[in-house]
């Protein structure tokens, strides 16, 4: 499945500026959407209709207001079922096994990954290949 929505949940104003380089990059247009904190990401998805709900979530785990484990409690809930095409990419500093073992237990994760990000793996997220 290719990737034409992103929806960015990070706390680090330095990853989410790292992460819209990364998108000007790929060999197709990706809108991405950022917020700041797991409070935001829930709001944001709630404004969603059908078609603005974005295909990908890039998710931080350590946040302040609302974190990332609380956010994927309140997702699983609230918005799996009715978008079960759209998936969670955990990308956190948190090399944890016991962090990476909890979020691969939501079925909305696909994957988890420590920062930074790289064009590499967000061009394999997204489905396409970098330009």
């Amino acid at each position: 499945m290719k990737i034409t929505k992103l929806l960015l949940i990070d706390d680090d104003e330095i990853q989410a500026f790292i992460v819209e380089k990364l998108v000007s990059k790929l060999s197709t247009p990706v809108q991405l959407s950022a917020v700041f904190n797991g409070r935001e990401g829930l709001d944001f998805l709630g404004a969603c209709t059908g078609d603005s709900f974005p295909d990908a979530i890039l998710l931080d785990l350590n946040m302040p207001i609302l974190g990332g484990f609380d956010f994927l409690e309140i997702y699983q809930h609230r918005f799996y079922e009715l978008f079960r095409g759209s998936q969670i990419y955990v990308f956190t500093s948190s090399a944890r096994s016991v962090d990476r073992e909890r979020a691969v237990q939501y079925g909305s994760v696909a994957d988890y990954y420590i920062k930074p990000i790289d064009l590499s793996t967000l061009s394999r997220i997204v489905g396409q290949s970098a330009s």
